[in-house]
């Protein structure tokens, strides 16, 4: 899952590409993991990350740097914003991401064949 964050207050200083922490939890097995954002370049004030999914009925190891998933869950990523436009502190700024599932694939061969045939 590819999460980013922009807020300039996070760009202390401008000759440094800076690192944040956020949080992403799946809502429904509870599990959660901690993943450090760096910033996309010196001055950006955007910082990207990743964290790798798997699938999983239930919950895995908290912070082991892969969140187990499922069609039908969702996944929420947390930011603690000390700093809001206005000054304040605001409650966290939070995303969800909805699951879904793959595709099931199909075979198919020629029902019956002799030797030779293609």
């Amino acid at each position: 899952l590819d999460v980013v964050v922009t807020d300039n207050d996070l760009n202390t200083d401008p000759l440094v590409a800076e690192t944040i922490v956020v949080t992403v939890v799946n809502d429904v097995t509870g599990e959660s993991e901690d993943i450090t954002l760096t910033e996309t370049g010196p001055n950006t004030g955007e910082f990207a990350g990743t964290v790798d999914t798997t699938f999983g009925t239930v919950a895995g190891t908290d912070n082991d740097g892969t969140i187990n998933t499922q069609t039908g869950d969702t996944v929420t990523v947390t930011y603690d914003d000390v700093l809001d436009a206005n000054g304040n502190d605001p409650v966290a700024v939070t995303d969800t991401d909805t699951v879904v599932g793959g595709v099931t694939g199909t075979v198919d061969i020629t029902d019956t064949s002799v030797p030779g045939d293609t």
